[in-house]
């Protein structure tokens, strides 16, 4: 019989699109780009005197189309008195590869020396799934010094002048040794006795150091009187 006719090629495939409105039609396109966010300390050193802020930089790998939000703490020997505390996050905004933000420095007339600020970057809360916290040595890390502008200088007095008090407790001799400025740490501070009285014999060594209490303005130094029963005088002790 007659042969039939060729029906022709297979249609081809279809493709599904959302409808949108206006009959266009909408298409998701997904991201395959990450950002690693960091922190770098810009300013070497932060400095009472100024004061000069330490300032840290927060960076991101690429940019991104929305703010990034980063959380960051703060910790080491400066937080607290020697330093003004910033929020506990920096915004990297839309477009941006970093942002940066200040620690500030607080003048303060105590001798504390070199303290150290330490910001840790802890999380992103905002700016998509896509922005990571680096890895690795230092990637979220920074610090700073702070320098101290402080000085103390240290002086003696007599408090009270001893006494053999024959027939009576003796009475020590007592000196007041004085800071200029407190300091945050203990003060030990070295000293040598010289004069007409005699240890082991006049008077108990009290030793050649004297400790003077953190942020404590100054320490008194005993000395103990001894009884000879010597007809000596007065004598002394530098």
């Amino acid at each position: 019989g007659p042969e039939a006719p060729w029906p022709g090629p297979p249609p081809p495939p279809t493709t599904t699109a959302s409808a949108a409105t206006g009959g266009a039609a909408a298409i998701t396109v997904n991201d395959n780009d990450t950002a690693i966010i960091s922190i770098s300390s810009t300013t070497v050193n932060g400095n009472e005197t100024g004061p000069v802020a330490a300032t840290f930089t927060v960076s991101a790998s690429k940019v991104s189309s929305n703010d990034t939000v980063v959380n960051f703490s703060m910790e080491g020997t400066a937080v607290g008195s020697d330093t003004i505390a910033p929020s506990g996050t920096v915004t990297i905004s839309a477009f941006a590869s970093s942002a940066t933000f200040t620690v500030g420095v607080v003048d303060d007339t105590v001798v504390d020396g070199t303290d150290t600020i330490v910001a840790t970057l802890t999380s992103v809360t905002a700016g998509g799934t896509t922005k990571v916290l680096g890895s690795g040595a230092g990637a979220t890390v920074a610090s700073a010094d702070i320098i101290d502008n402080d000085t103390a200088s240290v002086s003696i007095a007599l408090t009270t002048s001893g006494d053999e008090n024959i027939g009576g407790a003796p009475t020590a001799s007592t000196f007041t040794v004085s800071l200029s400025a407190p300091s945050d740490a203990a003060t030990t501070v070295t000293f040598s006795l010289g004069g007409t009285a005699t240890s082991g014999s006049d008077f108990t060594s009290p030793g050649t150091t004297l400790v003077i209490p953190a942020t404590s303005l100054s320490g008194a130094l005993s000395i103990n009187t001894l009884e000879d029963k010597l007809l000596e005088g007065n004598e002394t002790i530098i």
